[in-house]
């Protein structure tokens, strides 16, 4: 898995300045704006114009257009701004840890990380197959949870001895049971409460593991 381009990497206040400062101080706007518009979509504006992203980014219309090809390029650098943020600060949960306290701590850090990207993925999604940039971001981020499960969970992934059900197998159903999108579907079309849903999926987990025999090879 390689981690999202670093074409428009996005400095941080505080971060050094090159001898001319311009280079920095572009990218530090460029931050500034994705910013606002992650805080305009986390606010309920589903659509944000460029418009609304200047004015809550504190610059100009013309600025934004001028550090942004277009909308697109904009949203590309909010999925990285995601990255940095949210997808590669995520901790693994070591797979020393008994199986039901990981399958715990895996639905409560789901829970958490889904809660607050909700709005921004939401918006990615709609533009993932019309925008590479964005599809690519989501993709990297997607590895990046799936070889989280893997290492987690590498006791059961490897010793399986169910017939019928390879290491992939139930690497999938895992991934499958923890994405972005069940999720979505527990909160949003099911109504279920943030703990109520982490309730779920760590009952969720429990089962696919009761039903995949691994106790008969060697830990």
């Amino acid at each position: 898995m390689t981690a999202p381009s670093k074409t428009h990497l996005l400095v941080k206040e505080g971060d050094a300045l090159d001898s001319d400062g311009r280079v920095a101080r572009g990218q530090l706007t460029r931050r500034r704006v994705a910013e606002a518009l992650v805080a305009l979509l986390n606010e309920g504006t589903v659509e944000p114009t460029a418009r609304e992203i200047a004015e809550r980014a504190g610059v100009s219309l013309r600025l934004v257009f001028h550090h942004f090809s277009d909308l697109e390029d904009l949203h590309r650098a909010v999925g990285e701004l995601q990255f940095e943020l949210h997808w590669s600060r995520l901790a693994t949960v070591s797979s020393d840890l008994p199986l039901s306290i990981r399958t715990a701590l895996v639905s409560k850090s789901r829970g958490d990380l889904y809660e607050e990207i909700g709005a921004v993925r939401r918006a990615g999604m709609r533009k993932i197959d019309t925008s590479e940039g964005i599809a690519r971001v989501i993709d990297d981020s997607n590895e990046l949870l799936r070889l989280g499960l893997e290492s987690t969970f590498a006791p059961e992934i490897t010793s399986l001895s169910r017939t019928g059900l390879s290491p992939t197998d139930l690497l999938d159903m895992l991934d499958w049971a923890t994405s972005w999108e069940s999720w979505e579907r527990l909160r949003r079309h099911q109504k279920m409460s943030p703990d109520r849903a982490v309730e779920t999926l760590r009952r969720i987990l429990d089962t696919i593991f009761e039903c995949s025999d691994f106790s008969a090879q060697p830990s």
